[in-house]
C-alpha cells in the first residue's frame, strides 16, 4: 500500500531480471535528484523463481556491466546483487497509478486486471500515446553481446522520457 497522496508506479517486462530492472533503476535515480512523491516498482509477467536477477547468468553479467557503464549507468551495477525478480500481482496493478510495459502483449494482458484509474502503456508511449514499439530484449538475443546490451539500453533511455513521466502522472 502506498501512502497517501503518493503515486505508484509499476514497471515490468517478461522477467523482471534486466529491463524493468533497469528503467526502475533509471526511475529511482531521477527520483533520488527530483524528489517527487512517487513509488517504483518492477515485475515480471513470467518470473522464474530461479532466475532471480542477472547474476543467475554469469555467462551473460560482463557484457551486462559493460554495456551499464558504456551507457553511463555504472549507479546501477552496486543494486544487480540485491535485485530480486517480482512477478506482477494483482493488488499492485490495481493499485498502481501508471503501468509501463516493454511490449504491447505485455501492455494488452495486463489492461485486462487494472482499474479504470490505472494507465497501462507501453514504455514507448510514455511522450507519444499513438506510439507502439517494443523494447529489444537483450536476453532473448541469438548472442547477448555488450552491443545487444547497449541497444536495449539505448531504447530504455530514449523512451524514458521524464518530462513525459512526470505529465503521466499529473506533476508540472
Amino acid at each position: 500500500m502506498t501512502e497517501i497522496g503518493r503515486k505508484l508506479v509499476y514497471v515490468g517486462c517478461r522477467a523482471n531480471v534486466n529491463r524493468s530492472f533497469i528503467a526502475e533503476q533509471i526511475l529511482l535515480n531521477y527520483l533520488r535528484e527530483n524528489p517527487l512523491p512517487v513509488e517504483v516498482r518492477s515485475g515480471g509477467v513470467q518470473v522464474s523463481e530461479q532466475a532471480c536477477n542477472m547474476t543467475f547468468y554469469p555467462w551473460i553479467m560482463p557484457q551486462f556491466t559493460q554495456a551499464l557503464h558504456r551507457m553511463g549507468l555504472a549507479y546501477i551495477i552496486p543494486a544487480i546483487s540485491r535485485h530480486r525478480s517480482r512477478p506482477f500481482t494483482l493488488p499492485v496493478i490495481k493499485e498502481a497509478d501508471l503501468v509501463l510495459t516493454m511490449t504491447k502483449r505485455q501492455r494488452d494482458h495486463l489492461r485486462n486486471f487494472a482499474t479504470p484509474h490505472t494507465k497501462v502503456l507501453m514504455l514507448s508511449q510514455l511522450a507519444d500515446l499513438g506510439r507502439e514499439e517494443d523494447v529489444f530484449d537483450a536476453m532473448l538475443a541469438p548472442e547477448s553481446t555488450v552491443e545487444a546490451f547497449v541497444y536495449q539500453i539505448a531504447m530504455l533511455q530514449y523512451f524514458l522520457d521524464l518530462r513525459a513521466f512526470r505529465a503521466r502522472l499529473g506533476f508540472p
